[in-house]
């Protein structure tokens, strides 16, 4: 039945590209080739891989690297999406078909969508290993048919091939995620639960520090956003992977961010006060290297086609690794 939906579309999808779309994913081209250099010349295959925060699963998805794998994220609605394609596919798909691509059927769900966020504001994170075929379907049609992926506003210019093509790549993440251990805890506990593992690897990708994109969402809805991973949190987050490493030689994979958000106008423009960001880019330069210097790691700095600098800074080396 499935199959004859998507019968124009080829379900064995590549994996480099997303399902989900949202801030900070690792699909991009420079940081794909410069994720799989690190693992393709560290010589290291571990026997645990722990990715503290999931996203978009860009890393789990395209690149082998441990022989058991575990995501965590404490966001509910990626878990359950998650959980949702490991167990349902096909069920997921068929509702997912069933929505109509219509700005009246956006809204309805946007609605049910904000309702439920309420409704979970005083109660705290929604946390449960039992999976929500509907909200999985719901969160998944808002991220794929709105503006920006956004989940705000809804893309007049979606076409049902696009859609569905989208929807060809649960197969492949069904795939993957089929034997993968799955945890909606925080991120100091999931590092804590497994960090006395033997041979495990940590690959932990949070809200970049000061990044603007993050922070900007967060001042003007953090009942929607949360709170912000900030300075204390990073410092908290240094301490524990680099105990971790010393004290029972687990590895890490860190990624943050050392230049600032660069702000375009509508055509794609620089609009950054030059000065300003030199300030910016310095301060958050410095503030990473006092998390991590001197710790016997190593970095890699990756440009991006938007002017950024990401970092990524391991405990092992590897081909072109800078000694930090």
């Amino acid at each position: 039945m499935v199959l004859h939906l998507l019968k124009n579309i080829n379900i064995n999808e590549t994996t480099n590209k997303p399902l989900l779309h949202i801030l900070g994913s690792k699909y991009d081209a420079r940081m794909y080739g410069a994720i799989n250099n690190i693992f393709a010349t560290s010589n290291i295959y571990w026997q645990t891989s722990v990715k503290t925060c999931a996203g978009a699963l860009g890393i789990h998805m395209n690149h082998c690297h441990a022989k058991s794998q575990v995501i965590n994220d404490d966001d509910w609605n990626k878990i359950n999406l998650y959980r949702t394609i490991q167990e349902s596919p096909e069920e997921l798909i068929l509702k997912m078909i069933s929505i109509p691509l219509n700005k009246d059927t956006f809204k309805d769900l946007k609605e049910e969508a904000d309702k439920e966020k309420n409704q979970l504001k005083d109660s705290g994170v929604k946390v449960s290993s039992k999976i929500d075929i509907n909200a999985a379907a719901r969160y998944l049609y808002l991220n794929i048919v709105s503006f920006r992926h956004m989940g705000n506003t809804f893309l007049n210019t979606i076409k049902e091939k696009n859609y569905r093509e989208t929807l060809s790549r649960i197969y492949s993440f069904h795939e993957k995620l089929k034997d993968t251990v799955i945890h909606e805890k925080d991120i100091f506990k999931v590092i804590n639960k497994y960090r006395k593992n033997p041979n495990t690897l940590f690959i932990v990708d949070p809200n970049y520090l000061n990044a603007n994109a993050y922070l900007d969402r967060i001042i003007k809805k953090p009942e929607e956003y949360g709170a912000a991973f900030g300075l204390n949190e990073h410092k908290k987050l240094a301490k524990l992977l680099c105990s971790t490493k010393k004290n029972f030689g687990n590895d890490f994979i860190y990624f943050c961010r050392i230049t600032a958000t660069r702000k375009k106008d509508k055509k794609n423009k620089v609009i950054s006060d030059p000065k300003e960001l030199e300030i910016l880019d310095r301060d958050l330069k410095e503030t990473i290297n006092d998390l991590y210097y001197n710790h016997g790691l190593y970095y890699l700095d990756v440009e991006l086609d938007n002017g950024t600098i990401e970092r990524i800074i391991t405990s092992f080396p590897f081909k072109d690794a800078t000694p930090y």
